[in-house]
Order: structure tokens, then sequence, then C-alpha cells
């Protein structure tokens, strides 16, 4: 298999001058990908990054192409220092949240079908 380029991720919020003067070193960091999960039935893409989840969700049998045009629907997250982690759970009723600060705090969110 050859990896193809389909488009960039859209809507990914940028630090604020609010974030870089809090923390000069590594408020520009805030809005990094840190993980993402593509979920069970194939058809949701969840990025993480240390704010919030972003969501790209393709239509049944659909192109990726079209869904990387327009912007995410996201969940912001409660303060968690280092989101690092994030999965489906296999039956894909819920997604997991973890950072790698320890003690490790996971979230878990249930999926409304």
């Amino acid at each position: 298999m050859v990896a193809e380029l389909i488009g960039t991720l859209p809507g990914i919020e940028q630090p604020d001058a609010g974030d870089l003067r809090r923390s000069p070193i590594y408020g520009r960091y805030r809005a990094q990908i840190t993980g993402a999960d593509l979920s069970p039935n194939g058809r949701v893409l969840a990025v993480l990054n240390y704010r919030s989840v972003h969501f790209l969700v393709r239509p049944a049998n659909g192109d990726w192409g079209p869904v990387l045009a327009g912007k995410p629907s996201h969940l912001t997250l409660p303060l968690m220092p280092q989101a690092e982690a994030i999965a489906f759970a296999l039956d894909g009723q819920s997604l997991l949240i973890g950072s790698e600060q320890l003690p490790s705090p996971l979230l878990r969110y249930r999926i409304e079908p």
C-alpha cells in the first residue's frame, strides 16, 4: 500500500495571544495534534489536541476528500495536562481519552447512536 495525501485537517484552533502570554514556551503547542483514531465502522475520525477532540464524519460509502473541505465538529475537553491518547472502544459506543501525566486521568465519553 502507498499512502496518498487526500487533504489537510480543517478548523483546528490555533493558540491565541493569551495562550502564548501565559506560557511563551508551551503555549504554541496547545493546538498540536497529539492523537487520532478511526471508529470501528470506519466513518468517524476523532482527532485530539490539548484542548479538544475534533470529529470528521464521512457518509456511508463516501470519500474523505469532501469531509476535509468542511469544518469538523468538536468537543472541548476539561483541563487535562498532556492529553495524548484517544481510542474508540471496539464496539464503537464510547471514546476514551487519556493523559501521559501521572496519575493518568482517563475520560470516557459514551457515543449515542
